[in-house]
């Protein structure tokens, strides 16, 4: 008997499987941990967001001075 010529399909590997090896939730934590503190360090230091409101070229008022103590 004859067997059968191997086709260049029999010499591929399987396809891979997400089943096997899920993404580990140690890593999924650790991206959502970086995620957030990335946002609070934009948004907590960021120079122009509490001055955006201000129409531009209008000046603060001079505060007074101090009465002197002659």
């Amino acid at each position: 008997m004859n067997s059968p010529t191997p086709s260049s399909r029999d010499n591929e590997n399987p396809e891979p499987q997400e089943l096997n090896r899920p993404v580990p939730k140690v890593l999924l934590a650790l991206v959502a941990l970086l995620l957030v503190w990335a946002v609070y360090y934009i948004v907590a230091d960021a120079p122009g967001l509490e001055s955006s409101s201000t129409p531009q070229g209008t000046q603060p008022t001079p505060a007074a001075p101090a009465p002197s103590a002659d």
